[in-house]
Formats: C-alpha cells, sequence, structure tokens
C-alpha cells in the first residue's frame, strides 16, 4: 500500500464542496438556478459566475427588486436573504472559486443598497414576518413527563424519554446526525471538584454550524439528578443501554414485554432515519400537546431557557452557535411572560386613586303642567281646539338661588326693562296672514 494518497481536482473540489451540510448545498444549487432563469427572462447571458464584478453588481441590484416564486407573488424577506446568501456560497464554491464577497465587499454597494431597498419594500407589503420555531409552553413540558409516552417502565417511555432529554440538555438541531447515534456517543462522568456524575457527548460531529474546521466539540451535559422528586437520568441512560443487543442508540421498541432486568425491551432493528425526524410531532399529537411543534422546538426550548437564566455567552458551547449575536433568536417572550406584562399593564391603566368617586347624577326636575286646550281660528274661517304644546320651562332651575344677589349689578334707577322681539308666529294662528308683536316686561325691584 502506498503511504501517500492521489487526489485529483475534481477530488479536491469535491471534498470542499462537502464541507457544507447537504441542506447547505442544496440552497446554493437552487439559488443559482434562480438566478440563472432570471437572466434567461430578460433576455441577458446566464452565465453570471463569469461576469465582471460590475456586471454582476448591476444585475443583482435589478434581481434583488424583480425575483419572484413560480405564481408571481413576493418573497418573504427571510427567503431574499438566503437567496443572497446561497448565491454568494455558490460563486465562492469549486469550480467557480471567486475571490470577491457579493455581501461584504464595497464593489457590490449598488446590489446591497438595492438589496436593503427591496427588503423595506417587502416588509411594506407584509413580507417580513418570520416565523420561528415555537418554544415548548411549561404546561405542554408538564404534560409530557406526566403522559405514558414518557413512563420509564416501558420500552416506548423509555425510549422516548431519553431521547427527548438528549435533545434538550445537548440543544440537538432538529434530527440532525440522531440516526448515527451509538452506545459509544456518550460516556459517564464525574466531577473532580464536586464528585457529580455526568452525561457528556464524547464523539465530535459535522454539524451545521460546525464543520472540520473547528477544534473544539461543542455539546451540553445531563447531570444526574439531584431532588428525589425526579427520575436519575443517569440510571435511565444505563438502563436504557443494557436493554440492547445492537450497536445502535435508537432501537425499535417491543409491544409486549416484561418489566425484568434481564428482559430485552428492544428489536434487533434501529429506528428508521424518518421516524426520527417526526418525534416531536408525532408527540405532540399522542399527548395533545397545546399546537404541533418540531424537533428543533426542543432546542429553542433548551437555548430559550438557559437564556432566561442569564446563561447568554455560555450557550453557544452547547448550541454551537459562533457568534451571540446569532442567539437573539432564542431570546424570545413566550406566551406566559406575555399575559403577565399585560396584567401589569392592565393594573397600572385600572388603578384608581382613593377618595375619587363618580360625580352624582342630577336630580330629576319636573316640568310645568300642561296647560289646557283652546280654541283657533284656522285659515277658512272655522273654529278648531288645538292641544296645547308641552312647555319645558323648569322652574326648579332657581331654587336655591339668591336673585338679589344675582341681579345686584343693575342700576336702581332702572326700574323696568322692555324687550321687544317681532317674529312670525309659529303652529296654528290666532289672526289669519298678519304678524304679532310680543312685548315682554321685566320688572326689577330693588
Amino acid at each position: 500500500m502506498e503511504r501517500f494518497g492521489t487526489s485529483t481536482r475534481q477530488d479536491i473540489d469535491d471534498k470542499r464542496r462537502n464541507i457544507h451540510a447537504d441542506k447547505t448545498q442544496k440552497s446554493n444549487t437552487l439559488s443559482a438556478k434562480l438566478f440563472r432563469e432570471y437572466l434567461t427572462s430578460k433576455n441577458r447571458e446566464a452565465d453570471f459566475e463569469s461576469f465582471t464584478t460590475q456586471r454582476l453588481d448591476e444585475a443583482l441590484s435589478h434581481f434583488y427588486f424583480d425575483v419572484r416564486k413560480i405564481d408571481g407573488s413576493m418573497y418573504k424577506t427571510s427567503s431574499l436573504e438566503s437567496i443572497r446568501h446561497g448565491l454568494n456560497r455558490h460563486l465562492k464554491a469549486p469550480p467557480n472559486n471567486k475571490v470577491f464577497d457579493i455581501i461584504k465587499d464595497a464593489a457590490f454597494q449598488y446590489a446591497n443598497m438595492s438589496f436593503d431597498a427591496a427588503k423595506a419594500e417587502l416588509k411594506q407589503a407584509g413580507k417580513g414576518n418570520v416565523q420561528h420555531y415555537p418554544i415548548i409552553q411549561e404546561s405542554d413540558r408538564e404534560k409530557l413527563y406526566k403522559s405514558v409516552y414518557f413512563s420509564t417502565h416501558t420500552p416506548t417511555g423509555l425510549s422516548y424519554k431519553v431521547q427527548y432529554d438528549i435533545r434538550l440538555y445537548c440543544c440537538r438541531r432538529g434530527a440532525e446526525n440522531m440516526h448515527t447515534m451509538t452506545k459509544s456517543t456518550f460516556a459517564l462522568k464525574t466531577d473532580p471538584d464536586t464528585g457529580m456524575r455526568y452525561i457528556e457527548k464524547i464523539l465530535d460531529e459535522l454539524t451545521k454550524n460546525h464543520r472540520g474546521n473547528d477544534k473544539e466539540t461543542t455539546s451540553g451535559v445531563m447531570p444526574e439528578a439531584t431532588g428525589k422528586e425526579k427520575p436519575d437520568f443517569l440510571m435511565l441512560i444505563l438502563h436504557f443501554i443494557l436493554h440492547f443487543k445492537n450497536f445502535r442508540l435508537w432501537q425499535r421498541p417491543r409491544d409486549c414485554f416484561v418489566d425484568d432486568d434481564n428482559e430485552i425491551w428492544y428489536y434487533n432493528a434501529p429506528v428508521g432515519e424518518k421516524k426520527l425526524k417526526t418525534f416531536m410531532s408525532d408527540l405532540s399529537l399522542s399527548c395533545k400537546l397545546s399546537q404541533k411543534y418540531t424537533n428543533h422546538s426542543i432546542r429553542a426550548t433548551g437555548a430559550s431557557i438557559l437564556s432566561k437564566n442569564k446563561y447568554d455567552a455560555q450557550i453557544m458551547s452547547v448550541t454551537g452557535h459562533k457568534s451571540v449575536q446569532s442567539l437573539s433568536v432564542y431570546q424570545r417572550v413566550d406566551t406566559q411572560e406575555k399575559l403577565e406584562m399585560g396584567q401589569t399593564l392592565g393594573v397600572t391603566m385600572g388603578a384608581v386613586p382613593a377618595g375619587i368617586e363618580a360625580l352624582p347624577a342630577p336630580p330629576i326636575r319636573s316640568a310645568l303642567p300642561v296647560p289646557p286646550a283652546r280654541l283657533v281660528l284656522t285659515e277658512n274661517g272655522s273654529m278648531a281646539l288645538i292641544e296645547a304644546d308641552t312647555p319645558q320651562t323648569l322652574h326648579s332651575d332657581f331654587e336655591g338661588f339668591d336673585l338679589n344677589a344675582l341681579l345686584g349689578d343693575f342700576d336702581y334707577n332702572e326700574s323696568s326693562i322692555n324687550v321687544s322681539n317681532t317674529r312670525q308666529a309659529a303652529g296654528p294662528q290666532l289672526f289669519h296672514k298678519c304678524k304679532v308683536t310680543i312685548i315682554q316686561n321685566l320688572t326689577l325691584n330693588k
């Protein structure tokens, strides 16, 4: 056997492409295909990989505004960002091997300004909302742990319980590498300072955030339970492993079993990869949770719990994020916290200082008695009996007032005031086709 291997140029390019996760490579391919279809629809050259930076900058500035889905609808802002990053990775990957960056380089300033404007336009059109993976509510988590599906006295319950806890403590991304776990993936260790035992993942793995150039293994640890009210997780792990005939960690549970330490609870067959991908969504339906959660919801739940307990930068050692800014997606407020904030605002708005009461309702004032009916002369010369209108003069308005003080500003020498008012008489007329002048005399005695 030769000491050194032999790699062709194609081998090198393939291995460089494999640095990225499969989903990332697929995203790069779809982004390049979309940009190529756009250029073709505009009767332009589709080989954008050969464009100069100036020409590519011009083409991208129009593309960000004009790109649409197959049905002609607009993309969301998150999708537009994904397309942009996919194009950037595609240009840098083999065989293109571009050294420029369409996101950071000043040569693409015009395209990047257009990208920002296109995002603002999408937000105005209602395309700016991002649907994050929902955090599992505390009531739903309690329902899970109390359900028969997490019972450690059954093969299925034990398998589900251990799988959920591993995903939670390690903040696993979806079903990433779950099907490749074996008995050697985890190890039992003891802290030399405290003497506490814990389970730790000891095998390194390629993930979406951590590829071949990462030197540090990132994962959470699962310490043994300290309270008597909680089952010892270490014992569950050990019990789980001892029931295996197969080296793979996730095995199909038996339908019929005997609760005996010498009884094997699992078939000699691994759980399928598709079954691992639908783990949390199946549990949501089986346990009748408030909503349908996904595997990534477990990761979001673990990271959010750590964030609320003030583990900010330390979370990266568990989740595998490379920057604190990327953790902001997990610094979310759950429904219970929003309800508590709403109640706080409601109490503040509804608070009334002591001693302040509403003004009393005004007293009901009675009108003057209705005058009797009267005879009037109509236009044709006949007499008619007319019911008088109910007067609305309220005598109680002046009750309790001192009229002398009220009219004290009048001159003593003026003993009377004549008010003359000429108007067209309303209602039935006492005199046909004539005007009546009413002189009202107000006499002031002082």
